[in-house]
């Protein structure tokens, strides 16, 4: 699995560059401290104490990488590229040393509180003299604590933190998400005046840009760890993880009312600024409120499955699973052959590929479980966790794309079954409206009237096409629409009880559609992840929302029922629509010659029969110690990896330097020289 990050991280710096990438190019930084050559041995946890120090204090965040060369590139150059690479961002610092070339770059954002003259004395005289003696994690400790120190002399023009009782900063400069397991205050407010802003000084786009981040970095997180419980319950009973269900419970219910923040931002009711920032200043205090109790559960969590330990007998119980799901294969194959002789290509859309999709998954899982075996017999147990985990992850979206299968035969199989009924409730409910347009009416049934038709000839279409191939569970939402539209027109003529009764009988309709709906999103999201962004999920949380509403108004308000399931219906088509649109873009054409079984844009480099692009697509890769998932960098439960202090920043754009000691202007500036 480390040979695949390894062959990715490549074919990222490609994709980035334009062009052929060596190993020591710049490219992204997934962790805060990067030794790619060994150069600190034993003492990482003292540059990690220091990088936590500086970002608590101020906000800063100091990325450190250490490789062999520059590849020819000046320190500042290289640098640069990496910050680029990285997104990162006005409060970031990034540190490179090259050890073999005996030299160092530094790039910062161009309106870092150091100035130039500042930041060259810090690096003249406290970081080059450490890195001369070769005292690689001194250079480290020096740079954060000169930075930590302050201005020399001055604010540099840039923001500083304010400190508060109760210890942790909240910095103007953008870092929000600050340390792991650390709570934030605000800045006290004068008396009299509105809640203080936390990000004060961060644009509001940038700020907006940062919830998406966060609240993919959550979503994953909440579905890596609903993984890592689900198998953590198989091995050793539910009693054992109660503690852990109710932590990720109240976890996911934050994120649920965090994406209907973010819903609410996204809708067609515009807010102002102050109030698009309370927003979002909202939704990312309950996003760092989920993060924190999934760290709190992390350690507790990695000790009760203690996998450096267990591993062989995780092992043992995943080869079976991994044969019992292959076995299922031809089966599901068959029977989507069959469902693609009966049914309209729309209907089957959300599951076409899911059966190359499994084959996929479980190649990767196999592979996982190969090098896991590898690592135990190499008497290293602790490099098999992460295969470990990236085969359960595999295991697990193998048997939801074959369920997938099934589960849209069985809501075409029952909405085949209901169209009949509503459309014959439909046509009673049409010959109403005509009769009351007949006798006279005036209150506006002819558009409704209209609109219901034109539904209704839309469902026949949908059940009779010229193929001969149904779509059931759209003829269905089509007749929800007629509905709609007829329920708004004889709402006045009717009385109370009528209608309750009318919607009590269209409610089970309508929830089926949106089961059926919210299902397919879901599945599809689950097992893509890695490809998908926050506007897919987001509508897929809100659908989730209104169908829960819907349940639990169906007993007393059917009538609010059936609108809330409509709405939900409609949402989450959209969230499966936007997630494929995403799954498209990101592979430059879903399907054949994208990233797809066998197809990694247009021709997947891979080993031992596993395709790159499809598990980058599942966001199962991971790295030493929990790695990164398609793009994100999770945690949960299965711990490791999280990145510390939110989301990357974007910078204004990052300016390659021509060479020297100093450079500057586009959107960073920075240093660098020989030592």
């Amino acid at each position: 699995m480390r040979r695949l990050v390894v062959v990715l991280g490549m074919l990222t710096v490609l994709l980035v560059a334009g062009g052929p990438a060596l190993a020591e190019s710049p490219a992204r930084l997934d962790e805060q401290l990067e030794d790619r050559v060994g150069a600190l041995s034993g003492e990482g946890p003292r540059v990690e104490e220091a990088l936590d120090a500086l970002r608590v204090e101020d906000g800063t965040q100091l990325w450190v990488t250490f490789v062999s060369s520059f590849d020819g590139a000046t320190g500042q150059q290289w640098a640069d590229q990496a910050a680029a690479a990285s997104q990162l961002g006005r409060t970031d610092v990034l540190f490179a040393v090259a050890v073999d070339d005996r030299a160092y770059g530094i790039s910062v954002d161009e309106g870092f509180r150091l100035s130039d003259d500042e930041l060259d004395t810090l690096l003249a005289e406290d970081v080059e003299p450490a890195l001369s003696d070769g005292d690689w994690a001194g250079a480290v400790v020096a740079l954060a604590d000169g930075l930590r120190g302050g201005s020399r002399g001055g604010d540099g023009g840039g923001s500083i933190a304010l400190l508060v009782i109760g210890g942790v900063a909240v910095v103007g400069g953008g870092a929000w998400l600050v340390a792991r397991s650390r709570r934030r205050s605000r800045p006290a407010a004068r008396p009299g005046a509105g809640p203080a802003d936390p990000h004060a000084g961060v644009p509001t786009q940038e700020l907006q840009n940062h919830a998406s981040s966060a609240l993919l970095e959550l979503d994953e997180q909440v579905q890596t760890s609903q993984i890592d419980l689900d198998f953590a319950r198989a091995q050793y009973g539910p009693e054992a993880v109660t503690g852990f269900d109710a932590a990720l419970a109240q976890s996911e219910a934050e994120l649920g009312r965090a994406f209907a923040l973010r819903q609410q931002l996204d809708d067609e009711v515009p807010e102002d600024d102050a109030a698009t920032r309370r927003l979002l200043t909202e939704l990312l205090t309950l996003v760092e409120t989920a993060d924190a109790r999934l760290d709190d559960q992390a350690e507790a969590f990695a000790q009760l499955r203690d996998l450096e330990r267990t591993a062989p007998q995780v092992l043992d119980a995943l080869e079976p699973r991994i044969a019992e799901l292959r076995a299922r294969v031809p089966a599901e194959e068959q029977r989507l052959q069959e469902l693609r002789a009966r049914f309209a290509e729309a209907a089957l859309a959300p599951v076409a590929d899911n059966v190359a999709e499994a084959r996929a998954r479980l190649a990767a899982a196999n592979q996982e479980v190969v090098e896991a075996r590898g690592d135990l017999a190499a008497g290293q147990p602790g490099a098999a966790v992460s295969d470990v985990r990236a085969a359960e992850d595999a295991v697990a979206q193998t048997g939801t794309l074959l369920d997938a299968v099934g589960r849209l035969a069985a809501d075409l199989a029952a909405a085949a079954e209901r169209v009949a009924a509503v459309r014959t409730e439909t046509e009673a409910d049409l010959a109403e409206a005509r009769a009351l347009v007949a006798a006279g009416d005036r209150t506006g049934l002819a558009p409704q009237i209209a609109r219901a038709e034109s539904a209704l000839a839309a469902a026949d279409a949908a059940l009779a096409p010229a193929d001969g191939r149904p779509d059931p569970l759209a003829a269905l939402r089509r007749l929800e629409e007629a509905d709609a539209a007829l329920e708004q027109a004889l709402g006045g003529a009717r009385d109370a009880q009528a209608q309750v009764q009318r919607a009590a009988a269209g409610l089970d309709p309508a929830l089926l559609a949106a089961r059926s709906a919210i299902t397919a999103a879901s599945d599809f999201i689950g097992t893509r992840r890695g490809a998908v962004g926050a506007e897919a999920r987001t509508r897929l949380a809100e659908a989730q929302r209104h169908l829960d509403t819907a349940v639990g108004l169906g007993q007393r308000d059917p009538v609010s029922a059936v609108r809330e399931a409509q709405q939900a219906d409609a949402l989450a088509r959209r969230a499966l629509d936007a997630a494929r649109s995403d799954v498209g873009s990101w592979s430059g054409g879903y399907g054949p010659g994208g990233y797809g079984p066998g197809g990694f844009a247009g021709g997947s480099p891979g080993r031992g029969g596993v395709d790159l692009g499809s598990l980058v697509l599942g966001g199962i890769l991971f790295g030493d110690g929990g790695g990164s998932r398609g793009g994100y960098r999770s945690s949960g439960f299965g711990g490791g990896g999280r990145r510390s202090g939110g989301g990357r920043r974007p910078s204004g754009g990052v300016r390659r330097s021509s060479g020297g000691r100093r450079s500057s202007g586009g959107g960073r500036r920075g240093g660098g020289g020989r030592f």
